[in-house]
């Protein structure tokens, strides 16, 4: 039990107006009524100035049983500290200061284990911010300890349970992304542009309002235009217009690569007309004229005109010519 300093103080007083009778006797010096005030007076102010130093002074308890304090003779916890204190190494602690913030210096810091929450709320611990060591992602989680936003440590991907509202913004940082209350606007770096204005963007459900001088699919710059099916080339248009199916080099306006050989049911490079009708099939070295899957009658320069070759003419069956109509006649060099 901790005695009042008053009690202290007057139990003092006591004690230096004894030992000033007492000193008197011994030494037979009668103690004058003046001598005695004086003497209670200095008495008085010494023990004043002991006792405010020891009040001052002892501002730290530690019972044997009960609260301890540090800074304060009236803990309200188990350990109580008033002022700042600190905890770790000379150069490496952490400190609470003298509101209670806590901070770190040099390489300390505050950390979790794995699959624990960093902070909790203490109304509803289950709300907090999780570390989930197991798929290595940082979680916000709800009153039920579920995930509704969580980013991956490793490549940042985040993933929102709900909806994403995005705010109106000045930031002119290329990438960033607003709501101006009428569009969303995407900043490329320069300008903020329109994510869902037509202007500028070519519909995978077809366009309307469109011009044949302005809009196009293309390049503006040296650079030829690939289309793409399964993710490979199928077509490629060089920057000087050739165009190559199955090449990305073509060297002419059309230059085809790729197919399979003629027959009479199927196969060519190229094929002019219905193939379950009548339809020419042209392969790397072939000419076929063809019809419902049967060989039918090639005509060259049917209209007139004649027909030369620069090399030996084979032929596998009859040749028959004709002067009646056009009168044209047929060379073989």
């Amino acid at each position: 039990m901790k005695t009042p300093v008053k009690v202290r103080l007057f139990a003092l007083l006591l004690f230096c107006s004894s030992r000033a009778r007492l000193f008197a006797r011994l030494f037979k010096t009668p103690l004058k009524k003046k001598s005695l005030m004086r003497t209670v007076k200095i008495t008085m102010l010494v023990a004043a100035a002991i006792t405010t130093s020891i009040a001052h002074a002892q501002t730290n308890t530690f019972p044997t049983t009960g609260n301890a304090g540090v800074g304060t003779l009236a803990p309200a916890a188990n350990l109580q500290v008033i002022g700042t204190s600190r905890f770790g190494a000379a150069a490496n602690y952490g400190s609470f200061d003298g509101i209670g913030n806590l901070s770190f210096t040099g390489t300390s810091g505050y950390r979790v284990s794995g699959n624990r929450y960093a902070f909790q709320y203490s109304g509803n611990p289950n709300y907090g911010l999780f570390f989930n060591s197991t798929n290595l992602r940082y979680e916000f989680r709800d009153g039920a300890a579920l995930p509704v936003f969580y980013v991956g440590a490793n490549d940042g991907n985040a993933v929102f349970t709900g909806g994403l509202r995005v705010s109106n913004s000045t930031l002119t940082n290329a990438g960033n992304i607003r709501w101006t209350g009428t569009d969303f606007q995407g900043y490329n770096g320069t300008a903020w542009l329109s994510l869902t204005a037509p202007l500028n963007r070519w519909g995978i459900n077809g366009n309307s309002g469109t011009s044949a001088s302005d809009n196009f699919i293309g390049t503006t710059d040296n650079a030829g235009l690939a289309i793409r099916t399964n993710n490979t080339e199928r077509i490629r248009v060089q920057s000087d217009g050739d165009v190559g199916i199955g090449t990305t080099v073509p060297d002419v306006k059309l230059h085809v690569v790729g197919g399979t050989d003629v027959t009479l049911a199927s196969g060519g490079y190229i094929v002019a007309g219905d193939v379950s009708g009548s339809n020419i099939a042209i392969d790397a070295n072939e000419i076929q004229r063809r019809n419902a899957g049967a060989a039918a009658t090639l005509f060259l320069n049917n209209a007139g005109g004649d027909v030369q070759t620069g090399a030996a003419l084979k032929v596998g069956g009859n040749i028959s010519a004709t002067t009646s109509g056009n009168g044209m006649a047929f060379f073989v060099c």
